[in-house]
Order: C-alpha cells, then sequence, then structure tokens
C-alpha cells in the first residue's frame, strides 16, 4: 500500500488531521534483489511465471542467506511474509508485497478451531438443537425422508457433465478404444513427474474447458484429436470465457471460444488480448479486477492449447543417458540419440499422428495401434528406471476415470436438497397441527 494523505476534517470548533493509509516501517533485515526470471509461453509474449532471486542480510543476528520468492512460495522471516506479486515494465526489477500480522493469523486459526470444535461438539452433545430435532423426526418423518431422497437422487442422476453443442464431431472423433490406450502411454510434466497420459488430457480438458467431456468425447479422445489434427481443432470452441468484456474483445458469442478467435493478422504481435494481459500481469494481485484475473486465466488456457498444437507440451521420449532422467518432445529429442535411436524417437512421433489422421479418415486404426505400440516399447526400454509401476499406473487412470469428486458432488446435492425439504416438510406440519389445536380449544 501507500501513505495516506492528510486530510482537514472540522468537528464543531475543532479541526483534525485525519490520515488513512499504510504506515511506512523500516525493516530490521534486508533484501537485494540478486535476479529476476520471467518465463514465457513457448512461441508467446505472455508471462507463466515470474520468480525473484533474493539476498536476506540481517546484520543484527550476522546472518545472511539467498532466497526465491515465487508464486504459491513466499518468504517467511521474523514474522514477515514476502510474496512475489509484479515485476517492472523494463522486466529487471521486481515488486513483492509484505505482510506482518502474527496475532491476527493466530486469531483466525483459533476461530477456525472453535468453529470446528463447536460443530462437533453440537453433533455429540445429547442436550444440542441438533440432537433435539433428530429425535423429533417420527416414522412417518424418516418414510418421507427416504422417498423425498430416492426423488432427488433420481434428479440428480440425469444432471451429468453438461457437453457443449455438437459442432459435426463425428469428422474428427477417435474411437474410445484407441484413445483408451493413447490415456495409458506414459509422459513426464513439468516437474518431472511421470503419470499417465489420461492424467495429462484429464487436467487440460478441465483447465481449458471447464468441463470433463468435449462433443460428448473424453479427454483422451480431446487431447489426441488436438494432437494429430491441429488445423481443425483450432477452430473448435473449448476455452472457456467468462467474462463479457472478453467476449466482446474477441467478437464472439457464447461461453467458449476456439483457439482461433484469439488471432488477428492485423494487430501487432497477432494476438487480440495482448495489450491487457500484459497490463495485468503488470498489476499487483489487488489492484487486478474481475477482467483483469480473467484474461490472464483465458491467456493460460489458450497458451496451453498452443503447447499441445505444437506438441511442446508432449515429453514422451525418455532420454537414458541424462542424470536427471529427463524425457523430450519430439522437436528437443533430435540430439539426444545416435543411430538407429535417434531416427526412430524424430519420427516415431510424428509417424503415429499420421497414422491418428488417417485412421479417422479410413477407420483402419491398425497403423495407430502399432505406431502407439512401439513408442511404449521404447518408452519402457530408455526410461524404465523411474517408470512407477504397473499397478500404480492402472490406479491412476482408474481414479481419474472414477471422478469420485464429481460423483460425491451430486451425491451431497442429493442429500442436501433431500434433508432441506424434510426440514420444510417438519416445519410445516407443525404449524398445521398448532392449527387443528387452537381451533380444537376454541370450540
Amino acid at each position: 500500500g501507500l501513505p495516506g494523505q492528510p486530510r482537514q476534517i472540522r468537528f464543531s470548533e475543532r479541526e483534525i488531521l485525519l490520515t488513512f493509509g499504510s504506515i511506512a516501517r523500516s525493516l530490521p533485515f534486508s533484501l537485494e534483489l540478486e535476479d529476476f526470471i520471467l518465463d514465457r509461453y513457448p512461441g508467446s509474449s505472455s508471462p507463466s511465471s515470474f520468480e525473484s532471486s533474493v539476498l536476506l542480510r540481517d546484520d543484527e543476528k550476522n546472518l545472511q542467506s539467498s532466497h526465491r520468492i515465487y508464486m504459491n512460495h513466499i518468504l517467511n522471516y521474523r514474522g514477515y511474509r514476502f510474496y512475489q506479486s509484479s515485476y517492472d515494465t523494463d522486466e529487471k526489477g521486481s515488486v513483492l508485497s509484505v505482510n506482518k500480522d502474527h496475532t491476527g493469523t493466530l486469531i483466525t486459526y483459533i476461530g477456525y478451531f472453535l468453529l470446528s470444535l463447536g460443530i462437533i461438539l453440537s453433533l455429540i452433545n445429547p442436550n444440542s438443537r441438533f440432537r433435539k430435532l433428530n429425535r423429533d423426526i417420527t416414522l412417518s418423518g424418516k418414510k418421507k425422508a427416504v422417498l423425498t431422497l430416492l426423488l432427488t437422487a433420481a434428479l440428480c442422476s440425469g444432471n451429468g457433465t453438461k457437453v457443449l453443442a455438437a459442432e459435426d464431431s463425428q469428422q474428427y472423433e477417435i474411437p474410445a478404444g484407441h484413445a483408451k490406450e493413447f490415456g495409458k502411454l506414459l509422459i513426464q510434466d513439468p516437474q518431472g513427474r511421470i503419470k499417465p497420459m489420461n492424467t495429462l488430457s484429464s487436467e487440460i480438458l478441465r483447465k481449458v474447458s471447464r468441463k470433463t467431456k468435449l462433443n460428448g468425447m473424453g479427454s483422451d479422445q480431446v487431447l489426441l484429436g488436438m494432437l494429430a489434427d491441429p488445423v481443425t481443432w483450432q477452430n473448435v470452441s473449448m476455452i472457456r470465457i467468462s467474462h463479457p468484456g472478453i467476449t466482446e474483445l474477441l467478437g464472439i458469442r457464447g461461453k467458449h471460444a476456439s483457439f482461433m478467435d484469439f488471432v488477428d493478422p492485423e494487430l501487432e504481435g497477432g494476438y487480440k488480448i495482448l495489450a491487457p494481459v500484459m497490463l495485468a500481469h503488470r498489476l499487483k494481485p489487488a489492484e487486478r479486477s474481475k477482467f483483469d484475473t480473467e484474461i490472464l486465466r483465458v491467456d493460460e488456457r489458450n497458451n496451453i492449447c498452443y503447447m499441445v498444437y505444437d506438441w511442446t507440451i508432449l515429453r514422451i521420449l525418455p532420454d537414458s543417458n541424462d542424470e536427471d532422467q529427463a524425457w523430450h518432445n519430439p522437436s528437443t529429442i533430435k540430439n539426444v540419440y545416435s543411430g538407429t535411436d535417434s531416427l526412430f524417437a524424430v519420427n516415431i512421433t510424428q509417424l503415429y499422428f499420421e497414422s491418428v489422421k488417417e485412421g479417422m479418415s479410413s477407420g483402419d486404426w491398425s497403423k495407430a495401434d502399432e505406431y502407439l505400440g512401439y513408442i511404449k516399447v521404447f518408452q519402457n526400454r530408455m526410461g524404465s528406471k523411474i517408470l512407477p509401476s504397473t499397478l500404480k499406473q492402472k490406479a491412476e487412470i482408474l481414479y481419474n476415470r472414477v471422478s469420485i469428486f464429481d460423483r460425491l458432488a451430486r451425491f451431497y446435492l442429493a442429500i442436501g436438497m433431500s434433508l432441506l425439504i424434510i426440514l420444510l416438510v417438519q416445519i410445516l406440519g407443525k404449524k398445521e397441527r398448532l392449527k387443528k389445536l387452537r381451533k380444537f380449544c376454541k370450540t
């Protein structure tokens, strides 16, 4: 924040100087910026992440140490908490936000504890209001509860994941059987974790479209289609837009935009939302409007699609000679191997996706199945040191496909609605009984 400016206020015959704002305080230590790192999405000028490398000096404690500050990774020292907030327009300086409120944080956590304790006690205390209402439920009420629960569950079971309006999806639909095998292919994420392709496809579809299915297709079908036939998929409206100002900026209708909706060759950089994205990145999180926050999310979704279309995200080729066990995408694998292995690693991905596109037009998926099998063999041979066990792979894919949290959300909604209806029925029933009792007493 900024220091407040004094304002003169008059009360009757007295004048008061009132100041509201931040108070400038001297820190008992110092921070020096050693380096500022700004990473961008491949092929884009949009920042993907930024971090500050700082040197902390504390003369009182004769301490000197280096620290990294970035999103969700704060520096906590002597009660002061430093957050990565923004950066200078020349990209050479960093802006940090600082907070010191140990007492307030402690009070907040104590409040959470007391709230949780109160809820637990209300459930186990035999004299609590909750237990009293529970005892007041009659057999008739229980029957109504069961009936209501069944009816509500039946209604909610039909409200599965909605899909977008079909856009003649058969022209790029991939058989579920082949997509399932593609989902078993392994990939390395930016953090170095080896996971099934099904996990990546699920994450991408939820992130980009905020859905678990698109045009009736599962996440594996969608991701494989984007990789094999980018020209078609770049025109599919699948990028979620939640702010009317952004839809107006893109010149579209509805809540989803295609990748090509962001492109305008007549603009500098060819990217319609480049200017507002750069402006939003320079603002502190507290200063960002809803539009700024949403434009950054949309930019991230669009850049994820870009990394899919140019295969940057496709780290499926292991490097058996790398000490860090890094995996590569088709572009970075070129200089890793030599001889037959090099020829295979460079060409197998291209051959596979060409066979997928051929299968979509001819219906013959034998070549695609064959090339996919070759990639899996290559992974097992070159990356065997860090591959998760077959049991873990199957368990992760099962976890993704069960969608336990989506199912629980619908179940909890059904239970909640049922209990609400039961409560209303009880309240109305008691009022009717009171009316009858009053009429009887008057007579």
